[in-house]
């Protein structure tokens, strides 16, 4: 497959992204194998506030070459590239000051344990409102009952004890919580928890003690100037568990 024709016939900034699929639930390397001149221009020759790592691009580099590697990013190019998925995400990651709209869409050019997918994006320096209400109706609903609910609260720790028990529900989920850190003094404490009637799991206060405040304070590190860290399988725990480790030894 000739893949810099497929991206010169592109008008939006995209690349051939290659994903090293080692078995069903764990990669290997994520390449970016070609782009079309949009798109190495956004990191040659990028806009304020988006500068790359790197600024040469090389046919087939390790995409850790240009950003700090991301979950999230990693995520999206496996399910597209090897689970053959299409896939829409409108993002604003915290290392950048734009909003990314990128799409992600499987090729059939499969070659032995190499899986490829179109990396195609589009940067916006302000939040296109359209593009963030395409969220389901039952999200939607339940996203502006909470903001309802705090923006009218009288007692804040008491609307959000409130609002975790609904986003719990929302994700069928058997706990959920909400941590503050306090980074000066180095302490976490508990803002909100809920569980379910049925769990054996236990509140996040038998846990705090110095120990804990310490391996919190590597979180922000660990999350690397992406928007969240979502941890789906043991691949992505152990990359969570070394980040903490080279934290917590610094």
């Amino acid at each position: 497959m000739d893949f810099q024709s497929i991206v010169d016939s592109m008008h939006a900034m995209t690349c051939v992204v290659s994903v090293e699929k080692i078995d069903e639930d764990r990669y290997g390397k994520i390449r970016l194998v070609t782009g079309n001149r949009a798109y190495i221009d956004s990191i040659e020759k990028p806009a304020p506030g988006v500068e790359m790592l790197k600024t040469k691009f090389t046919p087939n580099s390790e995409y850790t070459d240009y950003m700090t590697r991301d979950l999230n990013f990693e995520d999206f190019c496996y399910r597209a590239a090897v689970k053959k998925k299409c896939l829409n995400s409108y993002v604003h990651p915290e290392r950048f000051d734009v909003w990314f709209n990128m799409n992600f869409i499987p090729l059939d050019a499969d070659d032995g344990n190499l899986c490829y997918c179109l990396y195609m994006m589009e940067i916006n320096f302000y939040a296109d409102t359209e593009r963030m209400s395409t969220i389901s109706g039952d999200v939607a609903s339940s996203v502006l009952e909470a903001i309802l609910k705090i923006r009218g609260a009288l007692d804040f720790k008491a609307v959000m004890r409130d609002v975790i028990k609904d986003i719990r529900k929302l994700c069928y989920a058997e706990y959920c919580c909400i941590l503050t850190f306090d980074d000066v003094n180095g302490e976490c404490a508990v803002l909100c928890e809920d569980m379910s009637d049925d769990t054996e799991l236990v509140s996040m206060n038998n846990y705090i003690d110095d120990k804990f405040n310490d391996l919190v304070a590597t979180w922000e590190d660990t999350i690397g100037g992406s928007n969240c860290l979502i941890v789906k399988n043991e691949q992505d725990l152990e990359y969570v568990r070394e980040k903490i480790r080279r934290g917590m030894n610094r």
